[in-house]
């Protein structure tokens, strides 16, 4: 999903309706905040289904991405 798909997946929604992210376990927690990573294809052979599709890398010159992590971190600071 790009910004643009997700802005017209919210501009459908109730302004004031609640955003979750999965819990790390159970459950669901708030979005806390958003922060930018680079990320590369995971081409792993045979990954297991818990691996995610992308893995973050230090590469500058690869894709940016828009990240939203669990847990409480303030990164406006």
């Amino acid at each position: 999903m790009n910004v643009k798909e997700l802005i017209e997946l919210l501009s459908k929604e109730d302004p004031m309706m609640r955003v979750v992210i999965q819990g790390y376990e159970q459950g669901y927690d708030d979005v806390h905040c958003a922060e930018y990573t680079n990320i590369v294809p995971n081409t792993k052979k045979d990954r297991p289904w818990w691996d995610g599709e992308f893995n973050d890398t230090m590469n500058k010159d690869t894709e940016l991405a828009l990240l939203f992590p669990r847990g409480k971190v303030d990164l406006s600071k």
